[in-house]
């Protein structure tokens, strides 16, 4: 289940293997922005099977967007910062080999 302030990754398209977060959630699809090449003003429109979601939700991101808060493309920017350098990237490795060992991977 996505949610917003979550931290995803794209599977496909020019920006497949990106990080970003879901500013909104739509019918079957989320909006995503980084801060930097994808801006809040313009959120970019992925669908929910596009997405590799982790288990990462920046809950400052979260309570801004769910309480209409002022977020900024530089909180983006910084969340997705510390993701990475908290080692984010092992626990999609872990996600990967769990879809892979489970048959789900394409």
């Amino acid at each position: 289940m996505i949610a917003m302030g979550q931290i995803v990754f794209s599977k496909c398209g020019h920006d497949k293997d990106r990080a970003f977060v879901v500013v909104d959630l739509g019918d079957g699809c989320c909006y995503l922005a980084d801060g930097s090449s994808r801006q809040l003003a313009k959120p970019k429109r992925k669908k929910n099977k596009h997405v590799q979601i982790t288990n990462t939700i920046d809950e400052r991101v979260r309570r801004l967007l769910l309480d209409g808060g002022t977020l900024l493309d530089a909180d983006l920017r910084k969340a997705l910062a510390a993701y990475q350098k908290d080692g984010g990237n092992e626990s999609e490795k872990a996600a990967s080999e769990n879809e892979i060992a489970s048959g789900k991977a394409e």
